[in-house]
Formats: C-alpha cells, structure tokens, sequence
C-alpha cells in the first residue's frame, strides 16, 4: 500500500506512560491530554500504565492499567507504533521484539539525578538512537538530546484559565504553584516577599501545592517575618487553581532547577498574570516575549523584578491569545499524528 493509501486508515498508537491519571505530574497531564486528542482525530489509541486507579468511560482511547511484560508486548503486537510518554527502557525493549517502531516523548533531561556516564543514562541514550523520532517540549530539552531531535510544544488546554481571566473583577498579590520540593524555589519567593516587605511594599504570595518541604517553607516564612504574608493553599483542583491565578497580579515560577518545559508558566499567562520565571530550561520558551526572567535562585533580583512591575499591565488579551494558539491540544495532536504516520512507514 502506497503511503498516500495508509493516511486514511486509523492509525492504531500504543502509549506508554509509566505514570497516568490520577497520578499529578507534567508527563501525566501531557500523556491524558495527548490520548485524548489524538482519539479524537480519529486513531484507534491504547494507554498502557503499570499505575493504579479508575477509568473513565468518557474517555476517547482505551486504557489498559498492567505491570505485566506479557500483556505489555501483546498490546505493543496490537499497535503500529508506539508512544514512549516519557522514554522507557521496558516500552523499548517489548518494541524490539514485537517489531514496531518506536517514537520517544522527552519531558526531562536524560541526566536527571545521575552522571552523564552512568550506565542509565547510557542506556538512554541507545534507546533514543533505537528509536524513529524523538520529539521534545523545548529548544533547550532537543539541544541536549542530538541534532535530530524535534521540538513540540506540550499540549495544553488553558480554557479554564482564560474563563478565569475574563470573569476576574481584581488582581492582588502573588501566586505560585506546583509540588512543594526544593527544586521548584518556593523558598525564594518567600525571600523575595521579606525583601519586598523591607523595601515597604509587602505583597501577599499564595503558595498552592504539596509535598516534603512544606514544613520548612513555614518555617522560613516565620524566620523571614512574612507569616502574616505568605499563605499555604495545598493541593486544589484546575479550576481553583485557574481561579487563584486569575484573582493574582503576579504568578512566579522561581524554579532552580532548569525546568525542561513549564505548564504552569503558560496557565499563568493563559489567566493574565505578570509571569516571572527562572531565566532557565524550557521556562523563557514557555512565556516567550510575554515573561520576564531572572536568575534561578535569586531572591534579590525576583524582588527587583516584581517591584519595577508593580504598577505595570499585565500581558495584553490579543498577545496572549496569539502565544497561546502554539500549545493548543488540537493543534499539537494534528502534528503528533503526522509525526507518529511517518514513523509507521
């Protein structure tokens, strides 16, 4: 069959996702809605994920939740390519033996946690040559992948955060958002709230999230003397967190470590928040021209930062609108379905 023939056929795609919903993460949010999409244009999809939890009939992909290796190769025999959503070692190895392509979804650096030379990390690294295309959310994640890496923006629906905008009456204060770990900066901001308190121009920060440090982020907010300022919201859903970010003038993303992408960096912007993110990873691509940058882990400058745009605009509705069209999930599955039926010839 000619290649012009196998475009009309359904394509049937095998995603594996070591972690999927309910589990709250990047690669889970990408990998739910890019099933989605792609179900929607039509290819006959599989989820595959040792991870637990319930199935929602609604969804436009089958779902097939097993640790078993067999059951992993019998549904990879099924499919004519599969989705690693991230790169997986066993999802490359059931591919080698049942015959199929393979095509390689990065969220995160191969080194992460460990040497270059670690035998993981070499590992990596043959499988993404094994594999027919690599595609990665950022310049900054293809750069340290290879040359022929294709850079993809991740899919996300940012309606709930554009609602929130065009029904929010007042803007105050500052939010951040994500799993509370030292990674992530959290502690920075609260050093740029006591300096901002110092320089006489106090500012509420919402911190919204869980995790290990959220003991020792209260503590510091105590130590820092903002306690009265800096509120621990916990976890909260999509919608409280579009709501949160659209009653908030400033949404900072002071991450230390380089994040290859940044999903909550373009919620902010999606909401019409002031975003200011670590000049860093995949985040200036995330917000383009609409962000403003500063060096990770520097508390001073965030202050700085936040204070010379106390009294500026936020992001204008029609540049926003424009930035956003890159990270629509129709669009983005339109280009997964070109890229995943080139890898299927």
């Amino acid at each position: 069959m000619t290649v012009a023939g196998l475009q009309h056929i359904p394509l049937r795609v095998l995603i594996y996702s070591h972690f999927f919903y309910p589990s709250i993460g990047g690669s889970e949010a990408v990998g739910l809605v890019l099933a989605s999409e792609l179900g929607k244009l039509g290819c006959r999809v599989q989820v595959f994920t040792p991870s637990l939890g319930a199935n929602d009939p609604g969804w436009k992909f089958d779902l097939l939740r097993s640790a078993s290796f067999t059951s992993l190769l019998r549904a990879s025999s099924r499919a004519e390519v599969l989705l690693h959503n991230p790169l997986s070692l066993r999802a490359m190895l059931a591919s080698i033996l049942t015959w199929r392509p393979s095509v390689v979804g990065i969220h995160i650096w191969l080194d992460h946690l460990r040497h270059p030379s670690h035998p993981v990390v070499q590992l990596r690294r043959l499988a993404l040559r094994l594999s027919k295309v690599v595609v990665c959310p950022s310049k900054a994640v293809a750069n340290s992948v290879g040359p022929d890496a294709v850079v993809l923006p991740n899919p996300i629906d940012t309606s709930e955060f554009v609602m929130a905008r065009k029904t929010s009456n007042h803007r105050s204060g500052i939010v951040c958002a994500g799993r509370l770990v030292s990674d992530k900066g959290f502690d920075v901001a609260i050093r740029a709230v006591a300096r901002l308190k110092n320089a006489g121009s106090p500012m509420r920060l919402l911190i919204l999230g869980d995790g290990p440090e959220r003991l020792s982020l209260k503590k510091l907010a105590i130590a820092a003397g903002v306690n009265d300022l800096v509120i621990f919201g916990g976890e909260v859903s999509r919608n409280q967190l579009a709501r949160a970010m659209a009653s908030a003038r400033f949404c900072l993303v002071p991450s230390r470590w380089a994040e290859p992408f940044g999903i909550v960096a373009v919620e902010a912007l999606a909401a019409g928040c002031i975003t200011v993110v670590s000049e860093t990873g995949g985040l200036p691509e995330a917000t383009g021209s609409l962000g403003f940058t500063v060096p990770p882990g520097d508390a001073e400058s965030l202050a700085n930062c936040v204070g010379r745009l106390r009294d500026a605009a936020p992001p204008s509705e029609e540049g926003v609108t424009a930035h956003l069209e890159q990270f629509k999930p129709a669009r983005v599955a339109t280009r997964w379905v070109e890229i995943l039926r080139e890898a299927r010839v």
